[in-house]
C-alpha cells in the first residue's frame, strides 16, 4: 500500500459519577491494566483491523467482563500491548483503550473505561503500526495479544509514557514515526510511505528518548 491511513479522531470527554451505588453504600471503581485483566482472564478481547495504520480507532472490538463484579480498565496501556495479527497485515501497538466513539470516565488524574459484570462492550484501540512494509489491517484480520518482542520493549515504555504526559496532545503522526524509526527504518523509507512534517519529525525524536 502506496500511503499509510491515519485515523485522526475526537476523543470525547464523558464525564460520569466514579462510583456506582449498591445497596445504599457506595462501591468505587478501582481501575486496573488491561494486561493484567487479560492475563488473569478477568477479561477476554476480540479485535479486527480498521483499514489504517495508526491512530484511534486503528483497530477495533470489544472487551467481556468474565467476572460478577464491575471492572475497571485504565484508558492508558502502560508499555503498551502488542497485537499479533492472524494475516498477512501489520502487527499493532496498543496504546490507550476507548470505548467506541472515544468515550472514557475521568475522577481526579484517573481516566478508564468501565466493563459492567459479565457484559460486554464495543472498543476503540489507539494503535500503531510496528511493520512499515506490510498493508494496513483489514476489518477481515483479526489481532490476539502476544508478548513484547523485545526489541520494541524501550520505545513502547517511552511512547506510552509521552502519551501519558501529554494526554490531550495530537500526536499520532509523531509517535508513529517513533516507532517505526525505533524500528531502523530511515527517514527516506518513512517519507515513501507516509507523510510528515520536520515539527512531527523532532517531537518523534523527543518521544524516542522520554
Amino acid at each position: 500500500m502506496k500511503d499509510k491511513r491515519i485515523l485522526f479522531f475526537t476523543v470525547l470527554l464523558c464525564i460520569v459519577l466514579p462510583a456506582t451505588e449498591l445497596f445504599g453504600q457506595v462501591v468505587k471503581v478501582n481501575p486496573i491494566q488491561l494486561s493484567a485483566a487479560l492475563s488473569v482472564g478477568n477479561v477476554t478481547l476480540t479485535a479486527t483491523g480498521n483499514n489504517a495504520s495508526s491512530g484511534v480507532g486503528a483497530v477495533q472490538g470489544t472487551l467481556r467482563n468474565n467476572t460478577s463484579v464491575e471492572i475497571g480498565i485504565n484508558v492508558n496501556i502502560t508499555g503498551g500491548l502488542y497485537l499479533s495479527n492472524s494475516g498477512a497485515g501489520q502487527n499493532m501497538l496498543a496504546t490507550r483503550v476507548f470505548l467506541r466513539g472515544g468515550r472514557y470516565t475521568q475522577s481526579g488524574t484517573n481516566r478508564y473505561i468501565t466493563l459492567s459484570a459479565g457484559a460486554s462492550v464495543e472498543i476503540s484501540f489507539e494503535a500503531f503500526c510496528t511493520d512499515l512494509e506490510l498493508d494496513d489491517p483489514t476489518s477481515e484480520e483479526s489481532f490476539s495479544t502476544g508478548s513484547m518482542p523485545s526489541v520494541m520493549l524501550s520505545i513502547s515504555t517511552s511512547i506510552t509514557r509521552y502519551i501519558s504526559d501529554h494526554f490531550d496532545v495530537s500526536l499520532t503522526i509523531p509517535v508513529q514515526l517513533a516507532l517505526w524509526r525505533a524500528r531502523e527504518k530511515s527517514e527516506e523509507e518513512i517519507e515513501e510511505r507516509f507523510r510528515f512534517n520536520r515539527t512531527e519529525w523532532a517531537i518523534s525524536t523527543t518521544i524516542m528518548s522520554y
